[in-house]
């Protein structure tokens, strides 16, 4: 996206890529929402939506260790129905917007047609008698489940 900026932080050696401004979206409704989509990612991820005036002159960053998904322990690197509900188990907090990232696309849209269109999300104790909302940042990899 032109006009657009974000940073480059270095943090242990390694260099990252972060908007900050496209993880504080106001949401349609007018609620303000706090996302880590693009919080210490590679610049090969951000290229997926971002464009830059002049790569050259920036870092190339690589790492993902601090990736805010990875180190957090909310990134799965192949979806399976038992991973996600170890995850969602250890770091749900009870009325917040729970995220989770995927390695691939193929691994998010596995995760999606499971939980989501499959429905194996309610055999999850904590939404067996919720309504379920659900969004992607397919560009990330990033599935939220979010329940009224």
């Amino acid at each position: 996206m032109r006009g657009s900026s974000w940073n480059v932080l270095r943090i242990d050696s390694e260099y990252y890529q972060v908007d900050v401004t496209w993880d504080d979206p106001v949401m349609a409704d007018g609620s303000d929402s706090r996302l880590y989509d693009y919080f210490c990612v590679t610049t090969e991820e951000i290229k997926r939506d971002h464009i830059f005036d002049d790569e050259e002159q920036f870092p190339v960053c690589t790492a993902n260790k601090d990736n805010y998904f990875v180190h957090e322990g909310l990134y799965l690197e192949k979806y399976s129905f038992d991973e996600y509900k170890r995850v969602f188990s250890e770091k749900q907090t009870d009325g917040e917007m729970f995220a989770i990232r995927f390695s691939s696309k193929e691994e998010l849209d596995r995760a999606v047609s499971d939980l989501i269109e499959d429905d194996a999300i309610f055999d999850i104790s904590y939404f067996s008698d919720k309504t379920v909302q659900y969004s992607v940042t397919e560009g990330m990899n990033v599935l939220y489940v979010d329940t009224d």
